[in-house]
């Protein structure tokens, strides 16, 4: 893919790190001060997490010290699957939406799941 060296760190390890790291950026940038009493809603929930989600997909396809396996992307395709708290991270369905364009984003700016329509983020 877009590496050539091995990956310092599995996949998954890598991931959790990038969506920590993610997660802080909201945090430094304002995006949780800006929402006010919206931050309680679970359709803000989810806009927060799957921009997290789709922030983490691009870092790891633009890291290129990571050498993105078949492995990986077997493992990064089942991540987009994840149902486990549809109410507040979202679908699988909307993750696999946000978490492709990540990755195949040029920029952070494909990861704006404030512009999308509701549906994008159920």
């Amino acid at each position: 893919m877009r590496g050539s060296k091995p990956p310092a760190t599995s996949g998954s390890a890598r991931r959790r790190r990038s969506r920590t790291s993610s997660c802080i950026i909201q945090f430094l940038i304002g995006i949780f001060g800006a929402l006010g009493t919206r931050a309680g809603d679970q359709e803000t929930s989810r806009r927060i997490e799957l921009q997290a989600f789709c922030w983490t997909y691009y870092s790891t396809s633009a890291d290129h010290g990571f050498d993105v396996t078949r492995l990986d992307e077997w493992y990064i395709s089942g991540d987009w699957s994840d149902a486990s708290d549809p109410q507040g991270h979202g679908s699988a369905a909307a993750q696999q939406i946000w978490g492709p364009r990540g990755y195949a984003a040029p920029d952070l700016s494909a990861c704006n799941p404030w512009a999308a329509a509701a549906q994008e983020v159920a």
